[in-house]
């Protein structure tokens, strides 16, 4: 279901339902880095998460995304935990690193509730074991589905967004068009669309040079921008 989800939020509604079913005695939260790729910020969460449990948190404070690897905390374990981990975590946690080709873009972090109080170490171990293995393999095609999703996310905007200005370009023009045709027939609204001409625009961009002319381009569409749905340069 998420190789074929159309947007993130699809993605993130299929993944926190599923991880329910996944890990239904844990409780557990999915985290992406931002678009500065400075911080991770929670995108599902599942089980009992309460205020104390992070939303946002920095690479530095989990363990595993700076070992590259997962980190398993038992709840006997004398091992470091990572700071992002709430202090109520007292049976053990898992944070498993999704990772692309060297880089990492986010995070499974899976608390363990207090069912590891019924079992023997032995029990205890092979069924900690799984649950990594299980989460290990469910990250690494969450992982691909992202990246495939980003991917054609990314091309999409380039295929509707003018390179240099930011700005949509004529092809969303052209399917907005398309879009409307279908909403005015179908809710019976009328719409306007408005041309304006750019006076000395060649002059100024001859004078002071392209950056100003981009500059230019994006001023005046932030003015138009405000009262109406859609502005678009188009460049003669």
């Amino acid at each position: 279901m998420i190789q074929v989800s159309r947007d993130f939020k699809e993605t993130y509604k299929i993944v926190s339902q599923y991880f329910e079913d996944f890990f239904p005695n844990d409780d557990g939260q999915l985290f992406i880095f931002n678009k500065e790729h400075t911080r991770l910020e929670s995108v599902v969460s599942w089980g009992d998460i309460s205020d104390e449990d992070q939303i946002i948190f920095y690479p530095n404070e989990c363990w595993s995304i700076r070992l590259g690897k997962p980190y398993l905390i038992k709840g006997s374990d004398d091992k470091l935990p990572c700071t992002h981990i709430p202090e109520s975590s007292k049976h053990g946690s898992l944070c498993v690193p999704m990772m692309s080709q060297g880089e990492i873009i986010g995070l499974l972090f899976i608390k363990f509730k207090d069912w590891t109080l019924k079992l023997n170490p032995e029990e205890e171990d092979h069924l900690l074991s799984l649950k990594q293995s299980l989460a290990v393999t469910i990250v690494e095609h969450l992982t691909l589905a992202l990246i495939n999703l980003h991917l054609q996310e990314s091309l999409r905007f380039q295929s509707i967004q003018d390179r240099l200005t930011g700005l949509y370009n004529r092809r969303f023009l052209d399917e907005s068009l398309k879009r409307e045709a279908a909403n005015i027939k179908r809710y019976k609204y009328s719409v306007g669309i408005i041309m304006i001409d750019v006076d000395f625009f060649k002059k100024f961009n001859d004078t002071f040079g392209h950056d100003c002319d981009d500059a230019g381009i994006r001023k005046t569409a932030a003015n138009k921008y405000q009262r109406g749905r859609y502005c678009l340069p188009l460049r003669r």
